[in-house]
């Protein structure tokens, strides 16, 4: 029997979630291992059998495994499944770390949506025990799909019996290695097992953003290229070199794929874990001041500030009504409707008095009159002789006069507000979600704390109802949030200096770089080294961070990993052009004449050739 991937080339990507190299994320791709049935190889290239995702992440929960949680139930929803049964490897074996990670309320969550029972690999009964006649289509979430336990346990039984098939859902969830490729890693473990033509797998792997070519440390140490990955743990990184020239020592730095959550058991995962445990003596990566972490552990004296704000172009118009008609009020404009009517008005009746005393020497028709105010309006005026009496020459003189002095405020107005900044008015938060702009946010965890750890409704409204909001895809990477600020229209929140370094890179233009606006509804966080409660370091850290800062070279390392922002005063001089947006107004309504005189030449030419027909 021969095993390969199917659709190697269609393989697509459900869900892009990306990470630092310390806060890791998840890349779910849709893979299918089958048995390759010689003869009827195109029975597997059937699209109905195809995953189909809906990316809407609707939970708050703020730990790492609301990325597994929501690609999970976006699982669940694309099968249209309401059973799950979810694979747990419990306590250390020597073959891979714990899952006790899967919290409680991830737990809660599933069960409070959908029929979950829960199988512990060679603890509780048989995996083949739990599948009975006439059960309905089922979905599998394995935490670990390379652990020893789950291939012995789980996919061996499930060969053996043959329920690699079309009657259970398979959701896996693993690591992705940098030494191996991810098809060579899904091969390698799920290889060798009796696989039915119709078989549905999903694998999951959790990756970093770390480019490719660097060693660990040389990442780390690296403080003049890729400045946008992971600035947090480089930066500070950085500080700690200096300290360890400061006190002749040498740091063996360890890494781990969070910052920490606390489990089920009382215990500490990532970062946390290995301070708590003994197993590190401070942190190197900065750590959020947290209530929860405050009990175990104690901070050194801050170490970086991270403002988190929301950016996007700001429009050059907040609402825009019609560019040409915002130079005057809706109060003027009558005005001058009522003064434009009245002088249509009183030079038909002048006109009609003129042609009786001296005859018929000018046109009598409304067309006249019409074109002729026009004419005035707009200052061309009519010709001199056709007017014999002082009152209609005093209402013509009139009506030239005012016009001048109206046309004078309308296009010192137009050219004033071209040449200085418009006020910007999308300044605050309720503004923000008032306006008709999208909204989205980074994904990365916690971006998930600021928004489900508050109780400011206005903050809750802005991401219910525009960042989740039904049918949008807001939940996205750094990169993908820099590209749709730079189309504009898109206001994205996330780490401002890596947001404005990525957006520098990527070669945005300097009016639009002008164009960014900044909103800031929730403080800088701070974040610090950390220790375990009584530690010996304690005095070292803090006199070292002390001499950093009040040496002015911690200043100095933050400057050096700020983003230089260009003068946007010199744009100001530059040249100014006025956009289609603004200008649409103008198009439209000579679109609209185009078409109304198309029409009535049409219907002119209708009655032109029926006039023959109509009876004398």
């Amino acid at each position: 029997m021969k095993y390969n991937r199917l659709f190697k080339n269609e393989m697509r990507k459900l869900i892009d979630y990306q990470c630092s190299a310390i806060e890791a994320a998840y890349l779910v791709r849709s893979e299918a291992v089958m048995e390759h049935l010689r003869g009827e190889p195109e029975l597997a290239a059937d699209p109905a059998r195809w995953p189909r995702f809906l990316c809407t992440p609707q939970i708050e929960s703020i730990n790492t495994n609301f990325l597994e949680l929501a690609a999970f139930e976006d699982f669940l929803r694309s099968q249209h499944l309401q059973q799950s049964l979810v694979v747990r490897i419990k306590g250390r074996d020597g073959d891979g770390d714990e899952d006790g990670d899967w919290k409680i309320e991830c737990h809660q969550k599933l069960l409070a949506n959908y029929r979950v029972q829960f199988y512990q690999p060679g603890i509780s009964h048989n995996f083949d025990d739990l599948m009975y006649y006439g059960a309905p289509r089922t979905a599998v979430l394995v935490l670990k799909f390379e652990h020893r336990l789950v291939k012995q346990w789980v996919y061996t039984v499930a060969s053996k019996a043959g329920y690699f098939n079309n009657s259970l859902a398979w959701f896996m969830l693993g690591t992705s290695r940098a030494t191996q490729l991810d098809e060579a890693q899904i091969t390698e473990h799920l290889g060798g097992y009796k696989m039915g033509i119709d078989v549905d797998i999903t694998v999951a792997l959790k990756v970093t953003e770390k480019p490719s070519g660097y060693d660990d440390m040389a990442y780390l140490a690296n403080d003049k290229q890729l400045l946008q990955l992971d600035p947090m743990q480089r930066k500070t990184y950085q500080l700690f070199r200096l300290v360890e020239r400061m006190y002749n020592l040498s740091l063996a730095i360890s890494f781990t794929d969070n910052w920490g959550q606390q489990l089920a058991n009382g215990r500490w995962s990532g970062v946390m874990g290995q301070i708590t445990n003994g197993e590190a003596d401070f942190a190197v990566c900065p750590i959020r001041f947290v209530p929860e972490r405050q009990l175990h552990v104690q901070y050194s004296p801050v170490l970086h500030t991270q403002p988190i704000h929301f950016l996007f172009r700001h429009p050059r118009h907040s609402h825009i009504r019609n560019i040409f008609f915002e130079p005057l009020s809706s109060q003027v404009w009558w005005c001058v409707l009522v003064l434009i009517t009245f002088s249509i008005l009183l030079l038909v009746l002048l006109i009609r008095h003129e042609a009786l005393q001296n005859g018929n020497l000018v046109e009598t028709r409304v067309a006249f009159v019409w074109f002729t105010m026009l004419e005035t309006y707009l200052q061309q005026g009519p010709a001199t002789e056709l007017f014999r009496l002082m009152s209609t020459r005093l209402l013509i003189s009139a009506s030239c006069i005012f016009s001048f002095m109206l046309m004078q405020f309308y296009g010192a107005f137009i050219v004033g507000s071209l040449l200085s900044d418009s006020p910007r008015s999308i300044v605050n938060l309720q503004a923000l979600f008032e306006s008709n702009l999208d909204i989205g946010m980074e994904n990365i965890s916690y971006n998930f704390a600021v928004f489900g750890n508050t109780s400011g409704q206005l903050v809750r409204d802005v991401y219910s109802k525009k960042i989740c909001r039904s049918g949008e895809h807001n939940v996205i990477t750094l990169e993908q949030g820099a590209e749709r600020i730079i189309k504009g229209r898109f206001a994205f929140h996330a780490a401002i200096d890596r947001l404005y370094r990525l957006l520098l890179e990527m070669r945005m233009e300097e009016h639009e770089f002008c164009e960014l606006q900044e909103i800031m509804f929730n403080p800088p966080y701070a974040a610090a080294s950390v220790m375990a409660k009584g530690s010996p370091w304690r005095e070292h850290l803090a006199h070292a961070i002390l001499h950093l800062k009040a040496t002015g070279l911690m200043q100095y390392n933050d400057r050096l990993w700020s983003v230089p922002k260009p003068d946007c005063s010199l744009f100001k001089a530059s040249q100014v052009e006025v956009d289609l947006e603004h200008f649409a107004p103008a198009l439209f309504a000579l679109v609209l004449a185009m078409i109304a005189s198309a029409l009535v030449f049409l219907l002119e030419l209708m009655f032109s050739r029926l006039a023959p027909f109509r009876p004398s």
